[in-house]
């Protein structure tokens, strides 16, 4: 059905009496049907009931709305060399505004809503990085936004600690941070002893480095990841790091390099374990004492423009809000959305997807809240 025709349908249906709010082509199809024909001004010859067509990606518009099509259209703007925010949100406007103009004729309601959502419409974090060494700047990159204020900090020297829930991207922007900075890139997950971090000399004699001796002796950002699942014993070895310029290792006293950074990620304030994440450690007061703290939440702008899906990243983000309104104990990461290319490409149902990077085994009854609250919040 194309558009003009699809309004002439619907003019011919309110002109009869009917209501056409949220009906589908099908739908206007058997509304337009079942009308007197003394009643339609004008109407249009009935269209053939169109023949079955093979299964086809669903459209944007088909579960993940307006929130889709604002995706898909974010991600050609920033594939496109140079892109520009406010040509961005322009289409965004243009697009939205024909999606809701019908729907405007037969109800004013939905012109404040149009209105209220492109408001609300948040777009990426673009920056373009120019590198201590090199004298030309890089392409703008998708960053997300906490990015800027963490390269400051990063920048002025500050131990970070970097909190926020899982899948949040936390690693990858500090992996972004070290090469805007020109410096290498070193991490360690969780330790359990000391010789982790601090390395250890073997049965001939030779010292065996470490990821963190590596960036304190030579120069790099080193990533301590997961620090709040570690041993608290073995963490302290790590705060001479972060307040002096020297540090005893087994071969030796070192001096820190010029270019010596750290950070810190973590799930939690390092307070002891939480609903969520149940094997995190309570830290000594003094190792937490040495960081400024940061909280680091997902970048939904982020998600959109990198989604493989944009229709369900946006569904993703429907149920992870309403599991955060009803404070269900569910983890929905950016994990979920990146998968969504066994949705785009009809590997997976919706159930399964749902299913599968979704509810993850809760409770029918939490299933079943969480279902009728995405649909109450629609």
């Amino acid at each position: 059905m194309t558009n003009q025709e699809r309004k002439e349908y619907r003019t011919a249906i309110i002109a009869a009496g009917g209501s056409i709010i949220g009906a589908s082509d099908a739908e206007l199809l058997e509304l337009f049907h079942n009308l007197d024909p003394r009643r339609i001004p004008h109407a249009p010859a009935a269209e053939p009931t169109p023949k079955p067509a093979p299964a086809a990606e669903p459209t944007p518009a088909a579960s993940g709305g307006l929130d889709a099509i604002i995706g898909d259209i974010v991600r050609k703007e920033i594939a496109k060399s140079g892109p520009s925010i406010e040509d961005a949100k322009y289409e965004i406007t243009n697009v939205a505004s024909s999606v809701l103009c019908d729907f405007a004729e037969a109800n004013r309601k939905a012109q404040a809503a149009l209105d209220k959502k492109i408001a609300s419409i948040k777009l990426p974090t673009l920056v373009t990085i120019k590198k201590p060494a090199s004298k030309k700047a890089s392409a703008p990159k998708v960053v997300h936004y906490m990015f800027k204020e963490l390269l400051d900090l990063v920048s002025y020297k500050e131990n970070l600690w970097i909190t926020g829930p899982a899948g949040a991207g936390k690693t990858y922007c500090t992996e972004q941070i070290a090469d805007a900075l020109g410096i290498d890139f070193f991490s360690t997950g969780r330790v359990s002893n000391s010789f982790e971090l601090l390395g250890y000399m073997d049965a001939n004699g030779g010292y065996v480095e470490t990821a963190f001796y590596k960036a304190f002796t030579r120069g790099g950002l080193f990533l301590f990841d997961e620090i709040d699942a570690s041993a608290p014993e073995a963490i302290t070895s790590f705060n001479a790091a972060l307040s002096g310029s020297t540090m005893a290792f087994p071969c030796g006293m070192k001096k820190a390099h010029k270019d010596f950074f750290a950070v810190a990620n973590a799930n939690t304030s390092g307070n002891g374990a939480s609903r969520q994440y149940v094997s995190r450690t309570q830290l000594d007061g003094a190792s937490l004492d040495r960081f400024i703290m940061v909280h680091f939440d997902y970048d939904e702008a982020l998600e959109l423009a990198l989604a493989p899906c944009a229709e369900w990243c946006a569904i993703v983000q429907k149920y992870r809000r309403a599991a955060d309104e009803l404070n269900l104990n569910l983890i929905i990461s950016p994990r979920a959305v990146m998968r969504g290319a066994l949705y785009r490409d009809n590997v997976l149902s919706l159930e399964k997807m749902l299913d599968y990077n979704i509810f993850k085994g809760a409770g029918k009854d939490t299933i079943n809240k969480l279902k009728n609250h995405v649909k109450e919040a629609v």
